[in-house]
């Protein structure tokens, strides 16, 4: 089981959590509220989990890059 603060989540389960449009998420991403990590082939966007409840919680500090 991966523990959170390492899981992964897509586009669009971070607009979920976020309550906000995937556009949006991406948007984050580009301007550095969020940071992604690319994966696979087509270098799609995953973010990590805490990223996104830290969001949440007003904590706009990004965490550090996985690995």
């Amino acid at each position: 089981m991966v523990a959170e603060s390492e899981a992964l989540v897509t586009v669009k389960e971070a607009a979920e959590i976020l309550h906000i449009h995937g556009n949006t998420v991406r948007k984050y991403d580009r301007i550095g509220i969020l940071k992604s990590v690319r994966v696979g082939p087509q270098k799609q966007r995953r973010f990590r989990k805490a990223d996104v409840l830290a969001l949440i919680r007003g904590d706009d500090r990004p965490a550090e890059s996985m690995g």
